[in-house]
């Protein structure tokens, strides 16, 4: 068996980890493979023609028919306007540091092959809000840039959307708002608590409604 020098081993060790870690990059961080998708399933969630189900990042579109369950106001409208942008074509996927939610479905950061960031192209349009998550949290800065500017233009969900003074509470480590009974608001650590004095200035900074209090947002539509 032929013997390497110490100096050998450490490089052929140092080049074997280099080429591992690039190696995990593109299986974690996305590499440029693009992959079509095969069918829109609602405003942010796809199937891809290998199978995967993909769930966009730091966006929550309104909900179609499901399960029994009404479609919540622009449902079907946010379901074109994904549709439109992706049915058929190829995409490339970027994922963040969780890669998979409880559903088993990819998270991930969505691109044309002409550039267009999808997650952020769906909010700009008013069709889906901010929804962070930590800590799949690498682009939030660039998808709550464009809902402001939805926001101000009041396109889609903001359309004809009143800033109606009525308290929230925010925290600051969920960036979730929640109405002042709410149980979830009473549970929030002083320290992270941030308080709104309406439900237009909670979205402006990023803060999205809890499931409890999501009724309240969609009967201000």
């Amino acid at each position: 068996m032929k013997a390497f020098s110490a100096p050998i081993r450490i490089k052929r060790i140092l080049g074997l980890s280099a080429v591992a870690l690039c190696l995990w990059s593109l299986t974690a961080f996305g590499g440029r493979e693009f992959v079509r998708v095969e069918r829109v399933l609602d405003g942010d969630t796809i199937i891809l023609a290998d199978g995967r189900h993909v769930r966009y990042i730091g966006i929550n579109a309104p909900e179609i028919v499901h399960d029994h369950y009404p479609a919540e106001p622009l449902g079907d409208q946010a379901l074109a306007c994904n549709r439109a942008l992706v049915q058929g074509e190829k995409v490339r996927l970027e994922t963040d540091l969780d890669r998979k939610d409880r559903y088993n479905r990819l998270l991930a950061y969505v691109y044309l092959k002409d550039g267009v960031f999808v997650n952020r192209e769906i909010i700009r349009q008013g069709m889906a809000y901010c929804l962070y998550r930590s800590p799949n949290e690498k682009h939030f800065a660039a998808l709550l840039m464009a809902q402001r500017k939805a926001m101000q233009t009041q396109k889609g969900l903001w359309a004809d959307f009143q800033p109606i003074k009525h308290p929230y509470l925010g925290n600051s480590r969920s960036r979730r708002f929640h109405l002042p009974q709410c149980k979830s608001a009473a549970k929030t650590n002083p320290k992270n608590r941030r308080d709104f004095d309406s439900m237009w200035s909670a979205f402006y900074e990023g803060y999205a409604p809890c499931k409890r209090c999501l009724g309240d947002w969609q009967s201000r539509k």
